[in-house]
């Protein structure tokens, strides 16, 4: 990145997509923070309810296709 820099003052920054207002930088990143205080974050039981729930599927799942890998590894031995 490379500031332009006029005096004390830094208006515009260089990226890859070409130069950036920093004062629109700065509006996007006030309203970014304005946004985030409007998240309702879960709290621990629900993190952990969805956290187990998540693992669950992912270990049914795995089971699932490393089963059907199986199978059809076994079939094609036979056939093949």
């Amino acid at each position: 990145m490379i500031l332009f820099i006029q005096g004390t003052k830094v208006f515009f920054i260089w990226t890859k997509k070409g130069w950036m207002n920093l004062k629109k930088l700065a509006k996007f990143l006030v309203n970014v923070k304005k946004e985030m205080k409007k998240v309702k974050w879960p709290d621990k039981k629900t993190m952990i309810e969805n956290s187990v729930a998540t693992l669950a599927c992912i270990l049914v799942f795995g089971l699932f296709f490393a089963g059907l890998d199986f199978v059809i590894s076994t079939v094609k031995m036979v056939i093949g």
